[in-house]
C-alpha cells in the first residue's frame, strides 16, 4: 500500500469511530465509497486497534 493510500485509509479511521457517516469519511479522505465502507468494515468487525 502506497503512502498516499495509507494516509486516507488512516483519515477514513480516525473520522468513522466520531460518528462522521462513510459517505462523508469517503468524501473528506478522497476515496470512492466502496472503499470507505471496506475500512468503515474492518473496524466495525475487528475494532479499531486491529484495523
Amino acid at each position: 500500500m502506497s503512502r498516499k493510500a495509507k494516509d486516507r485509509r488512516l483519515k477514513v479511521l480516525r473520522l468513522y469511530p466520531k460518528g462522521v457517516s462513510i459517505s462523508d469519511c469517503a468524501r473528506l479522505a478522497g476515496v470512492a465509497y466502496e472503499t470507505a465502507r471496506r475500512f468503515c468494515r474492518e473496524v466495525d468487525l475487528h475494532g479499531i486497534e486491529q484495523a
